[in-house]
């Protein structure tokens, strides 16, 4: 059964996706049911609620409010539809900020549930997991989102992503960013010499010989382009976004 209401976290709203196909009665049961189930996880957030799906009275909108106040300790700082030009100018990213979506792997369960309760949708690029120390041989580093390395990537170790990769030293065993096929995800280290390196469904790996490896004097990105993947210095990948 399509749900009548869906809670979306963006960056500078909270986005309430309303059922054409549903009732009013039904749309107010649902809301209330997944605040009352999530509303640990909201309390004393200040946020902006855009809606979308089908219009709203000064009335609906008001018991909206009224319901993201009274059941789970929100303040809400305005409602209006989600298309309106004065969402581009509202709060910090609601549910993204604090310790409310965290990275370690008891946390990603939380952040999960989190999810299945409210029907939100979490963009994997709002998650990012940080490991302190290099990754060694027979270690497997696997998220759903961003991953940060702060040591090498040794050799016989394997580090996959669904969003980018950042490696705060040398990668020399395999790195797999965009594992669900996000062709946008980079990898970025201070030295790119993997044995294999991966985005979304390329795949590439140094050549046999490294006699002409030239240490590079910047972190090294790389990134699709033109159906190939390709390593650029830093400061030129930044000069193409």
């Amino acid at each position: 059964m399509e749900d009548s209401v869906i809670f979306k976290a963006e960056k500078k709203i909270f986005r309430l996706l309303l059922s054409e196909s549903a009732s009013w009665d039904e749309i107010i049961s649902e809301t209330e049911q997944k605040l009352h189930k999530a509303k640990a996880f909201f309390k004393g957030e200040t946020i902006t609620i855009g809606y979308e799906g089908r219009d709203l009275s000064n009335e609906d909108e008001s018991n909206i409010k009224n319901l993201f106040e009274s059941i789970a300790d929100i303040k809400v700082n305005e409602i209006l539809p989600y298309q309106a030009p004065d969402l581009k100018k509202i709060i910090p990213p609601f549910g993204l900020t604090g310790n409310r979506f965290r990275t370690g792997s008891n946390d990603m369960e939380e952040n999960k549930q989190m999810r299945r309760i409210t029907g939100m949708k979490i963009n994997k690029n709002d998650l990012t997991k940080f490991v302190k120390g290099t990754v060694r041989s027979g270690v497997l580093i696997q998220y759903d989102g961003n991953v940060v390395i702060l040591g090498d990537v040794n050799p016989g170790s394997e580090v996959k992503a669904k969003g980018n990769i950042v490696v705060m030293g040398t990668v020399k065993g395999l790195v797999h960013a965009g594992t669900d096929g996000d062709r946008n995800a980079f990898i970025a280290a201070v030295k790119l010499k993997p044995t294999q390196l991966r985005i979304a469904d390329l795949i590439t790996r140094p050549p046999d010989s490294t006699d002409d490896y030239v240490t590079p004097n910047e972190p090294e990105v790389a990134n699709i382009q033109d159906d190939s993947i390709f390593i650029d210095p830093l400061s030129v990948f930044l000069n193409k976004k």
